[in-house]
């Protein structure tokens, strides 16, 4: 098996990275000059698939590793929080909402980290819920992206930022009982 199929799955993580980053770029420059929107679709999308495609291979070839998962993973925080950043920068977002989700993004590594105890190789665990507002966190810039077809971009971006952040709070104290369950069932 060549280099480039060994690795693609990562190789498209990567380029989420490489599409984050032109994204951000993309908004900043929407409030700084004029730029179409058919770039902030374009990178949005990129994103999307990317996320979607690098697991979907990484499966289908067998080639699913540790190291994948936890690029996927630093490629996600990097896209979210260089995305939510610049929009709260801008105040489509209240500039609390980075902070919310840094908070969360530590909680979430270190709920896993207590949760994937006594295994060899640990990788993050994953709560439906958690998981469920991530997915919608990644969906959020795209309220922004086709802001042409929401009435009031600034109320709904605050509203689904407010939902989100109950979501979270909700997936924590879930993971804080699983770790205080499980630290109950080892001490028995």
């Amino acid at each position: 098996m060549t280099a480039i199929k060994r690795n693609l799955p990562n190789i498209i993580t990567i380029s989420r990275i490489v599409f984050s980053a032109a994204l951000v770029f993309a908004i900043f420059t929407v409030f700084n000059c004029s730029l179409t929107n058919a770039v902030l679709i374009l990178c949005f999308s990129a994103i999307l698939f990317s996320d979607i495609f690098d697991g979907y291979i990484a499966r289908k070839m067998n080639l699913a590793t540790i190291t994948g998962a936890r690029l996927d993973l630093i490629a996600d925080i990097i896209y979210v929080l260089g995305t939510i950043g610049i929009l709260a920068h801008f105040k489509q977002l209240p500039l609390w909402f980075p902070l919310v989700l840094a908070a969360n993004f530590a909680g979430f590594l270190i709920t896993s980290k207590l949760l994937g105890k006594g295994k060899k190789r640990t990788s993050p665990v994953f709560d439906k819920l958690g998981k469920t507002a991530a997915i919608l966190t990644m969906l959020l810039p795209g309220v922004f992206v086709f802001r042409c077809f929401v009435p009031d971009i600034e109320a709904t971006m605050r509203i689904c930022a407010n939902i989100l952040t109950v979501l979270f709070c909700i997936s924590f104290v879930y993971r804080i009982t699983l770790v205080i369950r499980k630290r109950e069932y080892f001490d028995n």
